[in-house]
């Protein structure tokens, strides 16, 4: 089970990885936007919520950490062709 500083730290990190989570967190989740502005604050919500909106946080950090990667490896490869063309 997680914690409160799990669940302070999930908050944050997927605020990082969306400028606007509320909208994505809807999406995954179907709740409503107050539940997910509250949520956000860190207010209190049902169980049952609070575990849906977790794990959907945990989807969204998920998926921005493999697009970052993905990214991240698609420019050494396209650097790594540039220095083979240029040398």
């Amino acid at each position: 089970m997680y914690t409160e500083e799990h669940l302070k730290k999930t908050i944050a990190a997927v605020k990082k990885a969306e400028k606007r989570p509320t909208q994505p967190l809807m999406a995954k989740t179907g709740l409503s936007r107050t539940t997910v502005q509250r949520f956000l604050r860190q207010d209190t919500i049902r169980q049952t919520n609070l575990d849906k909106l977790f794990e959907a946080c945990l989807e969204i950090i998920s998926e921005h950490k493999k697009q970052h990667k993905k990214l991240t490896h698609k420019y050494h490869d396209v650097m790594q062709h540039q220095k083979q063309l240029f040398s």
